[in-house]
């Protein structure tokens, strides 16, 4: 494109002599080397796309469908159509479509810039990801149909390669969202070029030996260690197995034991019973609780891993008091964990947030280079400060992170009081999956040494800083929208798809959300919610099986198209068990309403107003919150005479409230977000292994509640 207006230009000047078309061509040829030099100091290979597709791929998933191609020098995806919400995490589906070039090549320590021309035939939001950098960094970018310059800059911490993409599906950012409409984005001159080495923070630490153990002696010494048994823990009065991770080992203290100066963590295929189960595996836990803990500095572990499918081994750290509440409020340091069935790379974590299940992370990742594998000795470290934690391997920087908050307590909670030290190996479980039949029995996990080091330096100490329990809550914003139903007068048609179920006999095609469609968390996890959907005499029935402990864990939902104006949703409902019920408008800036439902039914009307056109999702969650009572399962419900209409005020007179208002006292309670961490302070939840086999809500937790 600049080509053709640079001859346009000089066409136009032909007849202002030599020495004034002299100066356009030198300009012209100064120009051609400079995009050259450019190009040639890219890491993006073919970024003006002069060889076509070459390099460059589009992915398809989730709902999301387009084509690809190059013309004239720039890469044109047309987008046939977009996802829309996430069933699970009730976030926008951004990852549907994507152009990608994978195998970046990237230096360690490097702030890199990245450069890039875009437009779109109609304005939307798009989303850079730099998909396998440490933590996944993305940025966003809103397209118009004018061709702009976009930049961003990101560093790096290890070398290696990375993926780079262009999410182009349901994307939605700072009020900009993405139509649902066909449209084209064209992409020229893409380059990344490096800006230089970053230089090393100038911080003097002296660390200094606190605590260690090199594991020389013939038996592990238990003034610094414990061994851990069994395969789960009591909460309250409840019995939780697999240690909330769905773990198959029952740890034995026999798993455990020293040998020519290292620790052994053994897993083997046998089985033992208790009085809880049965169990074909066991395997190897230690922890330092009660023992030895620190807040604080440097923790490492020289370690050696098992390859196999299934094998989960684990250098984490808990708190040793749970002074802002249960996990994860109170915080997880999970310095390595591993697949067994990846030997090239590690991950690093934080968990953090209020207490399960309203919890969330930060994690990054590690890829080994050259030889070294898990298989080989590699020494695992944090350096843990007040206002940063920082991830290494063999002394090689790989994640850092300062963003973290705890819902008992005040930054730098819960980071800020002392934690204790655990080694596990555990069999099965969410993070690795199970074993099969390729998976070797038995094996090891073996352990060098633990040293923990404090900074001679620093003048910090740790300080907890809960939250007064007795304060009273911040004062929820007005909102001058009146709400009650009987000031509304209905305008527009039913924009709900078969609301009285004369058509609908099946559910759950998610090829067309347009429709009614369902979601169990219980397929994904045993222990989430399950309801059976039919319909039966054009009503609408739900057999709860399990309630789990979310309200979104059990889903009826229909994606819609609302234009910006005021809603009144209207429906009948019953259920053979009083409770309360949840309904959103998912992407109407309105946040989630509750209302009681019971066996003698009601007709219930709730007013919504959207902010903008565009895309939404009606949302039934038959689901519990963890802080309701648990009503015997199973039970029916059953839905009926769905109806969201446009609405006009006709009145400002006080009406009687229908009785499903309650005063409005109900109206936007308990807004989690825990659907899917949406509120993404961390956790954009990086890479698309994670998002289409999400870190099952109900990970990691261990001992008296804390995480595994």
């Amino acid at each position: 494109m600049k080509n053709k207006k640079s001859v346009a230009v000089i066409c136009s000047l032909l007849f202002m002599g030599p020495a004034v078309l002299n100066h356009i061509q030198n300009q012209e040829s100064v120009m051609a080397v400079e995009e050259e030099e450019q190009e040639q100091s890219s890491i993006i290979r073919n970024g003006s796309f002069t060889e076509g597709t070459e390099h460059w791929t589009t992915w398809n998933g989730e709902g999301g469908e387009s084509t690809f191609a190059v013309d004239n020098n720039q890469a044109r995806v047309t987008i046939n159509r977009i996802a829309g919400m996430h069933p699970d995490w009730g976030i926008p589906i951004s990852w549907s479509t994507q152009l990608i070039q994978e195998s970046v090549a990237v230096e360690a320590n490097h702030r890199y810039e990245l450069t890039f021309e875009a437009k779109s035939s109609v304005e939307r939001p798009v989303v850079v990801e730099y998909d396998g950098l440490s933590g996944n960094p993305q940025a966003n970018f809103v397209l118009t149909n004018e061709l702009q310059t976009f930049t961003h800059e990101v560093t790096t911490m290890q070398s290696g390669s990375m993926d780079f993409k262009f999410l182009l599906g349901n994307v939605q950012h700072s009020g900009a969202t993405t139509p649902e409409e066909e449209h084209t984005l064209t992409f020229e001159s893409i380059t990344i070029r490096s800006l230089g080495e970053v230089e090393e923070e100038n911080v003097e630490r002296d660390w200094q030996l606190t605590w260690n153990d090199e594991f020389d002696g013939e038996s592990l010494d238990l003034t610094k260690w414990r061994i851990d048994t069994g395969n789960g823990f009591w909460s309250g009065d409840e019995w939780v197995d697999g240690w909330g991770n769905n773990e198959k080992q029952s740890y034995q203290e026999d798993n455990v034991r020293l040998e020519d100066g290292r620790l052994i963590l053994e897993a083997r295929e046998e089985q033992v019973s208790d009085e809880h189960g049965t169990y074909d595996y066991t395997s190897g836990k230690i922890l330092s609780d009660g023992l030895f803990s620190q807040a604080y500095g440097r923790f490492e572990a020289s370690m050696k891993l098992p390859e196999g499918q299934g094998y989960w081994p684990a250098f984490w750290m808990m708190p040793q008091d749970d002074t802002y509440g249960g996990w994860a409020a109170s915080g997880e340091i999970d310095i390595m964990e591993n697949r067994g069935s990846e030997t090239n790379k590690i991950g690093g974590a934080i968990h953090y947030g209020g207490e399960w299940p309203l919890n969330t992370y930060s994690a990054g990742e590690y890829t080994f280079t050259g030889e070294n594998r898990t298989t080989d000795f590699n020494t695992y470290s944090v350096e843990w400060e007040p206002e940063e934690i920082r991830w290494y391997v063999n002394d090689d920087l790989y994640y850092r992170t300062s963003d973290w908050r705890s819902d008992g307590g005040y930054y730098p909670a819960p980071f800020n009081q002392e934690f204790f030290i655990i080694l596990n190996l555990a069999v099965g479980g969410w993070y690795g999956g199970e074993p099969d039949a390729t998976t070797e029995f038995p094996a090891q996990v073996e352990v060098d040494y633990v040293r923990v080091y404090e900074d001679a330096n620093a003048d910090y100490e740790a300080i907890p800083t809960p939250k007064d329990p007795d304060a009273g809550e911040e004062p929820e914003p007005v909102d001058d929208l009146d709400r009650n139903p009987a000031n509304w007068q209905v305008v527009g048609e039913n924009l709900v798809e078969d609301g009285s179920f004369d058509e609908t006999t099946t559910f759950g095609n998610p090829d067309n959300l347009s429709t009614w469609n369902t979601f169990n968390l219980a397929d994904f996890d045993p222990n989430g919610g399950r309801g059976v959907f039919s319909v039966e005499n054009t009503v609408l029935t739900t057999e709860i099986q399990q309630v789990g402990w979310n309200w979104w864990q059990i889903q009826l939902f229909q994606d819609l198209s609302v234009a910006e104006g005021t809603y009144k949703l209207s429906f009948d409902m019953t259920s053979e068990q009083a409770r309360d019920m949840r309904v959103e408008l998912v992407g109407s800036g309105e946040e989630i309403n509750v209302f009681p439902v019971n066996e003698e039914g009601d007709s219930y009307e709730l007013i919504f107003h959207v902010g903008e056109n565009g895309a939404s999702r009606l949302l039934f969650g038959f689901g519990r919150e963890h802080t309701e009572a648990q009503p015997a399962v199973p039970y029916l419900m059953t839905l009926d005479n769905i109806s969201l209409r446009e609405v006009e005020f006709i009145s400002e007179e006080e009406t009687e409230t229908p009785k499903n208002n309650r005063d409005n006292d109900n109206h936007n309670r308990n807004n989690h977000q825990e659907r899917g961490n949406k509120d993404n302070d961390n956790h954009n939840r990086n890479n698309h292994e994670n998002r289409g086999n999400s870190d099952n809500p109900n990970r990691n937790m261990n001992t008296n509640g804390k995480s595994n």
